[in-house]
């Protein structure tokens, strides 16, 4: 049968890319930045076990550390094998990962009303103008799709000093985020809670930030 199709910008490293997969989608997930597309890459294709390798990513943090052993101690990566799933992603083409910038691949003809889902995971914040995302979101779905968003509103270019002169940031808060989605855009709510959410957190630091963040269910109508 049909198995719907499921569109991840901004998706990383690809693990939210693999977990939907292994549920029996076919997904793609869309990066701009190579540092991830290199890594995803490596670890999507070299990877033949769980836990293969070892890394120490606290070891030049010497910040807000309870203990030397929590500052010198390790993480086994990656946390799950593309192999174990196997027995569920079993077409070739069930899974990949396009790089390039969203708004400009996806915005493209060949995309209209393509996808059954968009999947937005800590990725409308990272838009010069969130406007953008959300046109491109409505083009690139079926009537009847569903847009599922999870993240905070950190504004990436909040910032200006990282700006050209001819570059813009719209930073709004969620309520006018909404109103340009419902009322604009014309998507349906189906689901609206507040999450809270870690980012790349220590879980042993000192220190630890946490998210509130928008958990939307949204449905093109059609």
């Amino acid at each position: 049968g049909h198995r719907p199709k499921v569109l991840v910008p901004g998706c990383g490293l690809g693990r939210l890319v693999l977990e939907i997969a292994s549920r029996g989608f076919v997904v793609e997930g869309n990066e701009f930045s190579y540092y991830m597309l290199f890594t995803s890459a490596f670890v999507m294709n070299y990877a033949e076990r769980k836990d293969q390798w070892e890394i120490f990513p606290y070891l030049l943090n010497s910040c807000n550390n309870r203990t030397h052993g929590d500052q010198l101690r390790r993480v086994r990566i990656p946390d799950v094998c593309a192999n174990d799933f196997a027995s569920t992603i079993v077409d070739p083409n069930q899974m990949s990962i396009c790089g390039g910038d969203f708004v400009e691949v996806y915005g493209r003809e060949e995309h209209k009303g393509k996808w059954d889902s968009v999947v937005t995971c800590f990725f409308l914040d990272t838009a010069h103008n969130f406007i953008d995302y959300v046109e491109v979101i409505r083009h690139c779905l079926k009537d009847g799709g569903v847009w599922i968003n999870l993240g905070p509103l950190l504004w990436h270019w909040a910032d200006h000093t990282y700006l050209g002169p001819n570059e813009l940031s719209l930073e709004v808060p969620w309520e006018d985020v909404e109103r340009v989605i419902e009322e604009e855009y014309g998507f349906q709510r189906e689901r609206q809670e507040m999450a809270k959410c870690n980012y790349t957190n220590n879980m042993k630091s000192m220190m630890q930030t946490v998210f509130f963040c928008n958990l939307s269910v949204y449905k093109k109508a059609s």
